[in-house]
């Protein structure tokens, strides 16, 4: 609001602040324009009452962590937070692939689908990774659904991936219809499978343990609330395993981490929208996550409108959302039972 309504020469803004997260608004400008950042502290302030120094000192005895955000100014730890995927951690994931190996073989496709041309509608967003690596996340604005479906399957001649899974829920349910007319018209026909992913679902592969000890399993059904949490969860795990690679430990599934190509342009723009994604247990204890920051409003015409936070991050989930075909797994022990298997609706052998 501010940027474009101060016109004057010279202007300059100034902010008083302790940043939240290592994403913190006032942050992500300072990165773009020129910023002087000076930090002020208590041990720098010559008038702090000896009452006040005794709480800094107890507060730092009681939670470190909350202390070093209070009084030292630093971005509370993510870790200890309900964040999913920390943004300290998905910014050390760039290219290390490069050093840990298993970066290529088949190419999946995550595409969310959107409508709406102008500022204030959704966008669309493609991702395409193989193995453990995102090679490519773009995001656009279109007038039609069919539009952005023809768009996405002309990415197949650069990319040559054999699978796109797509948001099947509100506009994607017209992506199914547009991609059997692609189908139908295309002499070469669709040479990859096109599935679709209902989030609000019941988990896939319900019955399989996600995690067990001993005698004591837990199922994804019982785990977790649903496909979407399912999908959030994966790229958990396989960031969690990215840390423990990077800390000279081994990891239990082979090339099941998590890395980002330097290709893709503004990496940071998309680890802050990963990043903003929490959780937490709904009644029956299940995961539920909520991917903030969810519904904006801004006024069009002098009228209210809801606008959607931009989705690249649900593209990044859905291109991995491959690793659900049989269930989510805590670690590569846990067996695997084949009771579900999303269908695609159209399948390169099946034309």
């Amino acid at each position: 609001m501010l940027n474009p309504t101060i016109r004057i020469p010279g202007r300059a803004f100034f902010f008083s602040y302790n940043p939240r997260t290592e994403h913190d608004v006032v942050d992500e400008i300072r990165k773009k324009r020129k910023a002087l950042l000076i930090h002020i502290n208590y041990d720098e302030n010559p008038f702090l009452p000896q009452t006040m120094l005794d709480e800094c000192l107890e507060a730092k005895e009681m939670d470190y962590d909350r202390w070093l955000h209070d009084w030292k100014g630093q971005p509370m730890a993510e870790d200890a937070s309900s964040i999913i995927l920390p943004y300290s951690h998905l910014s050390k994931c760039v290219d290390i692939h490069k050093q840990f190996g298993h970066g290529e073989g088949k190419m999946f496709a995550g595409f969310d689908i959107a409508d709406g041309q102008y500022d204030y509608h959704d966008k669309n967003s493609f991702a395409a990774r193989s193995g453990p690596t995102l090679h490519r996340c773009i995001e656009w604005q279109i007038g039609q659904v069919y539009e952005s479906v023809r768009k996405v399957h002309g990415f197949y001649g650069e990319l040559g991936y054999t699978e796109i899974n797509f948001d099947a829920i509100g506009v994607g349910v017209a992506a199914k219809s547009e991609y059997s007319r692609i189908a139908a018209e295309d002499s070469l026909k669709i040479p990859y499978d096109v599935i679709p992913i209902q989030g609000s679902k019941t988990p896939m592969g319900p019955g399989m343990d996600f995690v067990k000890h001993g005698s004591r399993a837990v199922s994804n059904k019982d785990f977790f609330k649903n496909v979407k949490s399912q999908i959030w969860w994966n790229l958990k795990l396989r960031l969690l395993n990215s840390m423990k690679l990077l800390e000279g430990h081994e990891i239990d599934r082979e090339g099941y981490y998590l890395s980002f190509s330097s290709d893709i342009p503004d990496l940071d723009s998309l680890f802050s929208e990963l990043s903003q994604a929490t959780y937490k247990n709904d009644g029956a204890g299940r995961i539920l996550v909520d991917k903030a920051p969810g519904l904006k409003e801004i006024k069009v015409d002098g009228k209210s409108k809801s606008i959607k936070s931009p989705n690249k991050a649900d593209s990044v989930g859905l291109a991995y959302a491959d690793d659900l075909k049989f269930g989510l797994r805590a670690h590569g022990t846990e067996k695997i039972v084949d009771d579900f298997t999303p269908e695609p609706i159209l399948t390169a052998w099946e034309m």
